[in-house]
């Protein structure tokens, strides 16, 4: 057993404060299919840039 089997990351401070103020959202890109997505983000914080997208896109007006 190495420390990461002892250590139980759901009993701690960050944790808890992850369960009550964050949502996990997993995205899953084809490398092939949507090469154009990771050229994109290629070299950018890829959470950043994606949150930064989803904010442009609903800041526009239908």
């Amino acid at each position: 057993m190495n420390y990461y089997d002892a250590y139980d990351y759901s009993q701690t401070a960050q944790a808890k404060y992850d369960k009550e103020h964050t949502t996990y959202i997993g995205l899953r890109i084809e490398t092939d299919a949507d090469a154009d997505i990771l050229a994109a983000l290629e070299g950018k914080a890829k959470q950043t840039e994606v949150k930064r997208l989803v904010r442009l896109g609903l800041s526009v007006k239908d």
